[in-house]
């Protein structure tokens, strides 16, 4: 099955001897003030979308300017991609007009991703997981359609996220409040084991019982990546669109043997979504791994594609 990630069979190593693992405990604490680090961030990816500022009310104390697209460099960031349920896949979507991608035979498809943001414009580093979906906007995306979620140029293709842990209360606040996305504050843990080359993201729920572990390998053959995403979520009752660009060199593998990859989901609460979506094979179907990855994230468009349901 081809969907964009290419089986790689030869390899060569971009492990980076510098990585190291990083505890995400849950940060509730706001800082006194925004950071000054403007000019960490002056690469011409960077300049690609001119920065403005937005305000948001944190809390009844304090109101932060922020500046827009959030910027981050130096990610490390990993995604395995695993078959799942259609129908239950379809049961997530807040609003009729989402549509998630048919792989056929009453498949679809479900992303595990983690961020490792290490410089974020104007606020402290943090870790991040999303759940998401490949969605089409009123039609149904097939599986041809895969290679136009990477580039941006289809209007009405995107992702939906149903689940987005993270380890900072201050973003958990501007996820919620800006884009309508579902943050909830709770512990990942990224770590690294440079013997077996892998990588693995841990998360907990809030009584520290892990609930979410994947492990991807963090050597292969290279291949550079320049692309911009879609993300739509419900805010303020409509369905709304969110642009990410995303550049940097990654491991991308697929058609991984059994071990070299894999998913393992507790029985707390908090991996109820996982399960349900009654993922098919707890080897993914296609894997990527990057390190110092630049990336950008916008408020989402003025306009509304579509109305949420009632």
């Amino acid at each position: 099955m081809k969907i964009l990630l290419l089986a790689l069979l030869s390899f060569s190593a971009i492990a980076d001897d510098n990585l190291v693992d990083s505890i995400g405990t849950p940060n509730f604490h706001f800082i006194d003030k925004l950071i000054d680090n403007r000019a960490d961030f002056q690469s011409e990816f960077f300049k690609r979308v001119p920065l403005y500022s937005h305000e948001l009310k944190i809390d009844d104390t304090l109101t932060r300017d922020y500046f827009f697209p959030t910027q981050y460099d130096d990610v490390t960031t990993m995604t395995a991609m695993f078959a799942c349920s259609y129908e239950k896949a379809k049961a997530l979507m807040p609003d009729p007009s989402m549509l998630p991608l048919d792989l056929e035979f009453g498949r679809s498809v479900v992303i595990v991703t983690s961020f490792r943001y290490n410089k974020v414009i104007g606020i402290p580093a943090y870790n991040e997981v999303a759940v998401s979906i490949p969605i089409g906007i009123g039609k149904k995306p097939k599986i041809t359609d895969f290679p136009k979620f990477s580039d941006g140029s289809t209007d009405g293709l995107g992702f939906y996220v149903a689940s987005m842990p993270v380890t900072s209360l201050e973003n958990q606040i501007r996820g919620t409040h800006l884009w309508g996305l579902p943050k909830v504050v709770q512990e990942i843990d990224l770590l690294v084991d440079k013997e077996k080359d892998r990588y693995t993201t841990v998360v907990k729920q809030e009584d520290g019982t892990e609930y979410l572990r994947v492990v991807v390998p963090t050597v292969g053959t290279s291949l550079d990546v320049d692309e911009k995403t879609n993300l739509y979520s419900i805010l303020a009752g409509k369905v709304v669109k969110s642009e990410s660009h995303t550049k940097g060199s990654f491991v991308v593998m697929s058609s991984l043997p059994d071990g070299w990859a894999t998913i393992a989901l507790g029985n707390s609460p908090s991996a109820q979504l996982l399960r349900n979506l009654q993922i098919a094979d707890p080897t993914p179907m296609s894997v990527r791994f990057g390190r110092h990855v630049s990336s950008t994230f916008d408020l989402p468009k003025a306009q509304a594609v579509g109305a949420a349901s009632p």
